[in-house]
C-alpha cells in the first residue's frame, strides 16, 4: 500500500537523486544502440526471416541497421550555429510530424483528505442550501456528503437534466440518444488524457432528459466537468465526420437489437412494453432511427436545454459543492423554467382472482431455437412494507424455484424468480416475477410455471410446509443483505443515486 501522496507517482518514479548515474543512463540514450523491431506480412522467409527461434519455431530476421539510417538520424540530431541539440531535434521532428504529448490538464495536483466539519459529516447526503449555490434552487437542486469512510482523494458527481421535450416522442428519445453518442464522440480528444489521470465521465439519455456523470480524483473533477458541460453548450452543429461515426454504431446497435436479441430480453421487453407508455420495443426504435437525419440531432441540443431542470448527487473528498456546481452552470441558462417535472407510472394489471394478461409475441431471429417466458405479479404498491415483504417471499421462493424447475423438471438452462419493485417512488407497483428461457415451446414452460407457483405460494402461507424456524432463517438473510455495508464509495454512491432518480430522496430508508 502507497501513502495518499504517492498514490501516482510510487509505481513510476525513481526517489534516490543520483546525478552521476542519470548522465551514466543518459548517455546510452543514442541513435547508435538503437534496436528496431519491424513486422510486415509482406515479409518473405527466403529474404527476411531466415532463421527460426526454438521453442515455438517462429521466423525470424536479425541484421545490423543500414549505415544510412544512422546517417540520416545523425543529421537530424546535428545543430547549426543558431540553435542547440534540442532545438533542433524538436524542428526535425515537427517535420515529420512528431512532438511530445502535451501537459495533461487533468493530472491531480493536489491528493490531501478535506478537513471534515467540527460538528462531523451527516450520516447520509443532505440537501445544499440554496443561499450557497451559485444557480437558482428553480434551475437545479444538490444533494451533498463529504466522505469519511473510505478516505480516498476522489469524488463522485452525477446529475440528471430533467427534460420534458425528451419524453414528448419516441422520436425525441432517439434524438437525444444520438445527441448524447456525438457529444461523448467529440469528448473523445479528451478522453485519453482524462482516462490517464484517473478520471471517468459519461452522457447518457434517460427516458426524462439526460444524465451526466463524472468520477474519479476530487481535484481535477469540476475541470473535467466544465470539459463535459461546455462541449454539450457547444454541440448545435454536428461536424459531419462525427455524425458519420456515430450514426454507423447507432444503426448496427439499433439492428443487432431489433434482429439478434435473445428470448428473454424480447420477453422483458414486451413486457415492459405492456406497462409504460414510455418503453418502445428494438423493433419500433430502429423504424424511428432510420429517418432521422443530422439536421435533426442538430436541433437537439437547444431544445434539451432551452427548458430544464437538474437534480445532483455529489459524494467523496470534497468539503463544499460550489466547484462542481459553478462547472455545471453552462448547461443551466434555460429561457424557461420548469412548473413540474414529467412524470413516470405504470399500468395497473387486472385485479382479482384468475384475471391475468397474457402477451404473445414471435421471436425476431429465425436462428434462435429458444423461446421465453416472463411471468409478473402485481402484488402491491410500492410501499415500504410491501417492498421488504416481496424481496422476504422472493428470499423462499427463489431456491425453490431453481431446484424444481431448472434441477428436477429441466426447463430451461434459465430460470429465476426474483422480486421487484417499479422504482417510481411510489407510483408503480412491486411483486415478483418469473422467467425461464428454453427450447420447449412456451406454452408449456407457461404451464408448468403456473402450475408450480400456486403450489408454492400457498405453501408459503401454511405455517405447517413454512415453520417460524425456517422463516427466522429466511429473515435473518434478508436483514445481514441489507446490513451489508458499502464496499466501495462507488458502491455507497449507487444506493444513495437510487433515491435521487426515484426523486424519493429518502436516504435512510435501507
Amino acid at each position: 500500500k502507497l501513502p495518499v501522496d504517492k498514490v501516482l507517482s510510487g509505481p513510476s518514479k525513481v526517489w534516490d537523486f543520483d546525478q552521476e548515474d542519470i548522465a551514466e543512463m543518459a548517455g546510452l540514450l543514442t541513435c547508435a544502440r538503437l534496436r528496431v523491431f519491424l513486422a510486415m506480412k509482406s515479409f518473405t522467409e527466403d529474404e527476411h526471416c531466415t532463421e527460426k527461434e526454438r521453442w515455438y519455431g517462429t521466423r525470424f530476421g536479425a541484421e545490423a541497421l543500414p549505415e544510412e539510417w544512422h546517417t540520416r538520424w545523425e543529421l537530424c540530431r546535428c545543430c547549426d550555429d543558431n540553435s542547440n541539440v534540442s532545438e533542433s531535434a524538436d524542428i526535425a521532428a515537427g517535420k515529420l510530424g512528431l512532438a511530445l504529448p502535451k501537459m495533461n490538464p487533468f493530472v491531480p495536483q493536489d491528493l490531501e483528505l478535506k478537513p471534515q466539519p467540527a460538528l462531523g459529516v451527516p450520516k447520509h447526503p443532505v440537501k445544499v442550501d440554496p443561499v450557497t449555490m451559485v444557480v437558482s434552487n428553480k434551475v437545479m437542486q444538490v444533494y451533498f456528503r463529504q466522505d469519511d469512510t473510505f478516505n480516498l482523494p476522489k469524488a463522485i458527481v452525477q446529475v440528471t437534466l430533467y427534460c420534458p421535450w425528451v419524453s414528448e416522442s419516441l422520436e425525441h428519445r432517439i434524438l437525444t440518444r444520438a445527441w448524447a453518442s456525438v457529444v461523448m464522440e467529440e469528448l473523445n480528444e479528451f478522453s485519453y488524457d482524462a482516462d490517464v489521470a484517473g478520471l471517468v465521465h459519461a452522457v447518457s439519455p434517460h427516458p426524462r432528459g439526460v444524465t451526466v456523470n463524472c468520477m474519479g480524483y476530487h481535484d481535477k473533477l469540476p475541470e473535467l466537468l466544465r470539459t463535459v458541460t461546455e462541449k454539450m453548450v457547444a454541440m448545435r452543429e454536428i461536424p459531419d465526420h462525427t455524425w458519420k461515426i456515430v450514426h454507423t454504431v447507432l444503426e448496427r446497435s439499433y439492428k443487432n437489437a431489433a434482429s439478434k436479441m435473445d428470448p428473454l430480453r424480447q420477453a422483458k421487453e414486451w413486457e415492459l412494453r405492456c406497462l409504460s407508455k414510455a418503453a418502445f420495443t428494438s423493433g419500433e426504435q430502429l423504424a424511428c432511427f432510420l429517418g432521422v437525419t443530422r439536421e435533426k440531432v442538430d436541433c437537439a441540443s437547444e431544445k434539451l436545454l432551452e427548458s430544464c431542470y437538474a437534480e445532483a448527487l455529489l459524494q467523496g473528498n470534497v468539503a463544499e459543492p460550489s466547484g462542481i456546481v459553478e462547472a455545471l452552470r453552462p448547461i443551466l441558462q434555460p429561457t424557461c423554467l420548469l412548473d413540474r417535472i414529467p412524470s413516470q407510472a405504470v399500468a395497473a394489471l387486472p385485479d382479482g382472482p384468475g384475471s391475468c394478461v397474457l402477451v404473445r409475441r414471435t421471436g425476431t431471429n429465425p436462428d434462435e431455437r429458444n423461446g421465453a417466458v416472463t411471468l409478473l405479479l402485481q402484488a402491491a404498491k410500492e410501499e415500504l412494507n410491501n417492498v421488504v415483504f416481496v424481496e422476504l417471499a422472493a428470499q423462499v421462493l427463489g431456491s425453490r424455484c431453481f431446484d424444481e424447475l431448472r434441477t428436477k423438471q429441466q426447463l430451461g438452462y434459465i430460470v429465476g424468480l426474483q422480486a421487484f419493485a417499479d422504482r417510481l417512488g411510489g407510483n408503480g407497483f412491486c411483486g415478483l416475477v418469473v422467467v425461464v428461457q428454453s427450447e420447449k415451446h412456451p406454452a408449456e414452460v407457461h404451464r408448468r410455471i403456473d402450475a408450480w407457483l400456486g403450489e408454492a405460494l400457498t405453501t408459503l402461507a401454511d405455517e405447517t410446509q413454512s415453520p417460524d424456524e425456517e422463516m427466522t432463517q429466511y429473515v435473518e438473510a434478508v436483514l445481514t443483505r441489507y446490513k451489508e455495508k458499502p464496499k466501495k464509495l462507488v458502491d455507497e454512491f449507487t444506493r444513495h443515486w437510487g433515491e435521487v432518480s426515484q426523486r424519493r430522496f429518502q436516504f435512510s430508508r435501507r
